[in-house]
């Protein structure tokens, strides 16, 4: 089954601090490929209107959750988390994250307050090893960046071997050990599985099989409820210290997925999703970025536009191999 080279499903933006940092990342734009930046690279925007730092940084600063949704492996946008950490540090914000398992917070708790640098001795505990070093080197970053503030992190996914479990066998065919572990989960529309269908075929470039598709919404929806329940626990245990969740962006993308179900666990909670948004690979004007689906409205409201950490089509490799599988009866 071809898949792309993306760690996790993707679903996936910057903010500039100042004009010098603005300039830093066109530069970093420009040096990532031979053509020309895109003028979007380091722009932040609401429902298609370009905003100022001012603004953006007021409404993180009002925000008791800041949910900021990332491409996993763009270095870029995990700066941008650890600018938010600093900025929010005084009040003592929760740093969560999505590629982390709830299991693992204890181990990402030892590395934050230990003394010393047992980094290597972290990534074993976290069974990271067989991960890309520089993906792991940015989320070092991040922890780093908690552990010097003296914040608490957590691990708001399921477990990765339980993932890979449901996802090959299924919900019903789990042990009653692994099944207890799984919350109920309440059905979206029909709209949103069919949007979710065609997200996970374009995510594995072209390939879908009904089984599979199956399998993958079963467990997108119950990570999804796993995560939201996460960041609503940590909340109503701490509801004067504000959340930082840096996770992909498909987990806010229409206002759905961990989005929705947080807001329906905690109504009334002020709540701020930006969407760090990779530039695509031929420019585009800003109102492309902001079309509307049917039954959802645009992707995102706030979106922060950056360069990309790959120019090539993945799914290039694959279609000499999709050109048979679409050609089998």
């Amino acid at each position: 089954m071809p898949t792309r080279s993306r760690p996790w499903p993707p679903d996936w933006g910057i903010v500039v601090k100042n004009k010098i940092l603005g300039l830093a990342l066109l530069l970093l734009g420009a040096c990532s490929t031979s053509r020309p930046p895109d003028p979007l690279i380091g722009q932040t925007t609401y429902l298609g209107e370009v905003q100022s730092e001012t603004r953006l940084f007021a409404e993180i600063d009002q925000a008791q959750i800041i949910l900021i949704g990332e491409t996993h492996d763009n270095p870029v946008h995990h700066q941008f988390q650890r600018q938010v950490l600093k900025r929010l540090g005084p009040k003592k914000p929760v740093l969560t994250i999505e590629l982390f398992a709830q299991e693992q917070t204890s181990m990402l708790m030892l590395y934050a307050t230990g003394k010393g640098d047992w980094s290597n001795d972290l990534r074993k505990g976290l069974n990271w090893e067989s991960q890309d070093n520089e993906l792991w080197q940015a989320y070092l970053g991040l922890i780093e960046e908690a552990r010097l503030l003296k914040l608490e992190l957590a691990g708001i996914d399921l477990d990765r071997a339980l993932i890979r479990r449901l996802t090959k066998l299924g919900r019903q065919n789990l042990t009653p050990l692994e099944q207890a572990q799984l919350p109920p989960v309440t059905s979206s529309s029909d709209a949103y599985k069919q949007l979710m269908y065609a997200n996970f075929t374009a995510d594995h470039c072209g390939w879908s099989d009904p089984e599979l598709l199956e399998k993958l919404y079963q467990v997108w929806q119950i990570r999804n409820e796993v995560m939201a329940e996460n960041l609503a626990r940590l909340h109503r245990a701490h509801p004067e210290r504000p959340i930082v969740v840096a996770l992909g962006a498909g987990h806010i993308q229409y206002g759905q997925a961990v989005l929705a179900r947080l807001k329906s666990k905690l109504p009334g909670v002020k709540m701020f999703a930006l969407a760090m948004q990779e530039v695509d690979r031929e420019a585009r004007p800003l109102a492309e970025y902001y079309e509307p689906k049917v039954d959802f409205g645009p992707p995102f409201e706030w979106l922060q536009f950056t360069h990309r950490t790959r120019w090539e089509d993945p799914c290039e490799t694959f279609k000499s191999s999709l050109s048979k599988h679409k050609q089998t009866p």
